[in-house]
């Protein structure tokens, strides 16, 4: 795809102009992902030698239940907080394009946790739900629904993991969905108000529709991201307890960093990367086709 861009007779000289940045991205992508392929193939460990042992790398790692134990884990936390990602996201779209006073003011306060650095957010959130100072655990124990601390229980340090990744990447979201939503002409939305069409008439009917392959875009994007998320997850949990929020992302981690076997740690990589592909690649392909248009050989 990208070589028939490059021998394209529309595309003249502006070929040249994006070899230096064509390059530079083989040096910096192609280069480290195929010294990785070499890795998942081998038995490596830092200062040793390296030994090929074809794929007992990757038979050890799908004969691993932890290895299913973070796959699982990583559905629940994907699926779960994509779509809350989005419905929220979404929700704040529809909302603050309609037009009031201090309708920036509420964009920018939207927008505003993406500004701070992942390290921040969890180490706020880590005290708000803090069992003994926190204010969140302080109403959930008043409402009677917290018996323990968030993150010594499985199933509530899961909840607060998509959580705050939640909370941290629906702005990412917000950014491209609220453009997309203020370019639809008011004139679609006046028609249909002198028809008597509902507000959430003109939501299903026109919005919806409109939106649809932002919304495709948004949701690929952060399918990919939230795959190999780590920071937040590590941060508020490192995995525990008892490998409850263990994504594949951190059991990668473990695996080069703590056991010290890099073969396994490009394995899982490259696992990671064929899963991101298999969701990816159709919407990918949707995405060229609306682009460039749908082209025999493409």
């Amino acid at each position: 795809m990208i070589l028939k861009v490059f021998s394209s007779e529309k595309s003249g000289s502006g070929r040249y102009l994006v070899l230096p940045a064509f390059i530079l991205s083989l040096l910096v992508v192609a280069v480290p992902e195929l010294w990785s392929l070499v890795l998942s193939f081998s038995r490596y460990e830092p200062g040793r030698n390296i030994f090929f042992i074809g794929f007992k790398n990757y038979s050890y790692v799908f004969s691993d239940p932890n290895f299913w134990n973070s796959f699982k884990n990583t559905a629940i936390f994907v699926v779960t907080s994509v779509v809350l990602q989005i419905v929220l996201a979404l929700a704040f779209t529809v909302v603050l394009a309609k037009g009031f006073k201090a309708q920036k003011l509420w964009v920018t306060c939207v927008l505003l946790p993406y500004a701070l650095s992942p390290v921040v957010t969890v180490n706020i959130w880590k005290y708000m739900i803090d069992y003994n100072v926190g204010i969140i655990s302080y109403f959930f124990k008043e409402m009677g629904f917290l018996k323990s601390p968030w993150l010594s229980n499985p199933v509530t340090a899961m909840l607060a993991v998509i959580l705050v990744y939640t909370w941290y990447s629906v702005p990412f979201s917000f950014v491209i969905l609220y453009p997309a939503r203020i370019s639809i002409p008011t004139e679609l939305y006046e028609a249909a108000s002198i028809d008597g069409a509902s507000h959430w008439k003109q939501f299903t009917k026109i919005t919806m529709p409109l939106l649809t392959p932002t919304l495709i875009v948004v949701a690929t994007f952060r399918l990919m991201i939230s795959l190999r998320s780590f920071g937040e997850i590590w941060l508020l949990t490192k995995g525990g307890p008892f490998r409850s929020t263990e994504t594949l992302a951190i059991y990668l981690y473990k695996q080069g960093f703590s056991y010290w076997n890099w073969g396994r740690a490009a394995a899982i990589g490259w696992i990671i990367l064929l899963v991101t592909m298999l969701f990816s690649l159709p919407q990918i392909r949707t995405m060229y086709t609306q682009m460039f248009g749908s082209k025999k050989g493409v």
